[in-house]
């Protein structure tokens, strides 16, 4: 076993002879399986080995829940390989859709940020004070046209 694995480029899954460790990396893929999760889940090993990509994608999918997990590696042993086949291929479809709305939510958010106004408290205060300003040298020029208005009204 350590001829082939370190021929392949790979790290056999942990088991007996090697309960040390801690991650996996299985197949030609190099994806790394935790020893936890074999368990966890009650994943075949052999399995494992043999289908790295679907373990990972099932282990890795956000729209199962830790039972539904464990349910389809209890049902895999006996699906039909175009069953495996097909749900495979949900999953990936469904992993590419979520990094492809990722990336583009990533890319709207960047936009917004570029777009909006950089926060200045600084700049803030002065605008408020300058507005305060005007509003006083209107309210004041208003006083004056009343007192005008009221001044022509009496003369008359």
């Amino acid at each position: 076993m350590t001829d082939q694995s370190t021929n392949s480029g790979f790290t056999p899954l942990p088991d007996e002879k090697n309960p040390g460790t801690p991650l996996a990396r299985v197949a030609t893929a190099q994806i790394a399986i935790a020893k936890s999760d074999l368990a966890k889940f009650g994943i075949d090993e052999s399995f494992a080995r043999e289908n790295p990509a679907l373990v990972d994608l099932i282990l890795k999918t956000e729209s199962m829940k830790d039972e539904e997990r464990k349910y389809w590696f209890q049902l895999l042993p006996v699906m039909s390989a175009d069953q495996v086949a097909k749900l495979q291929n949900i999953l990936q479809n469904e992993r590419d859709q979520l990094k492809e709305l990722d990336a583009k939510y990533e890319n709207e958010v960047a936009k917004l940020n570029s777009n909006a106004p950089s926060w200045d408290p600084e700049k803030f205060r002065k605008r408020k004070m300058e507005t305060r300003k005007k509003e006083s040298a209107e309210e004041a020029r208003e006083k004056n046209a009343e007192a005008d208005i009221l001044d022509q009204l009496e003369n008359l």
